[in-house]
């Protein structure tokens, strides 16, 4: 079958070049891979972190400051059964402090986080919209404490939520080309495909 299928145009990232427009985003914007809440925020880390409002439990809060790696993306990752057609991973590493109640700082053991994510349109009008990235699961290893765990899941949704690719109808001259299909994880990258307007 060739590459445009049924459609009139076929365009295709691979693995690296997606690994590098992420690096490209992160880079640019740092503070997308620091979050903190208020008790954390210093002179010289206010520009470069994320700042969230405190948790709060029961009337009491929860602070937190939590660093994360640059993601990297595998597109087709050799796991079987963790991922479906169409998914694919990335894989970042986490550390940081907790401030529980008032208490003093206790760090965060160092966790490797493997998320299951999906290309999704997260915006789209007739030959516009945004490419993003959905989470749909977060493997911790090692698992870390029921709370944190599932708040460590929330900031990567955060983290890879941030990652949007705009897109518009193409025109050249009296032609345009418009996104039909995708985009989807295939082929060891990620593919769109559209129709001539």
């Amino acid at each position: 079958m060739s590459f445009t299928q049924a459609k009139h145009l076929f365009a295709g990232v691979n693995e690296v070049g997606f690994n590098e427009l992420l690096k490209a985003f992160f880079t640019a914007r740092p503070r997308h891979l620091h979050h903190v809440t208020p008790p954390f925020v210093t002179a010289t880390n206010s520009q470069g972190v994320t700042v969230h409002p405190s948790l709060t439990f029961f009337g009491a809060s929860v602070d937190y400051e939590l660093h994360f790696t640059l993601p990297v993306v595998d597109i087709n990752p050799d796991n079987g059964a963790l991922t479906a057609p169409g998914e694919f991973t990335a894989l970042t590493q986490v550390s940081g402090n907790v401030q529980l109640f008032g208490l003093p700082p206790m760090p965060i053991p160092s966790a490797q986080m493997l998320g299951v994510c999906e290309p999704v349109v997260t915006v789209s009008q007739p030959g516009t919209g945004i490419i993003g990235i959905n989470v749909k699961s977060v493997t911790l290893t090692p698992p870390l404490p029921g709370l944190l765990n599932a708040g460590l899941v929330y900031v990567l949704q955060m983290i890879l939520g941030d990652v949007k690719i705009p897109y518009h109808t193409l025109t050249v001259g009296a032609f345009g080309l418009s996104l039909l299909v995708g985009p989807k994880s295939e082929n060891n990258q990620i593919e769109v495909r559209g129709n001539a307007l």
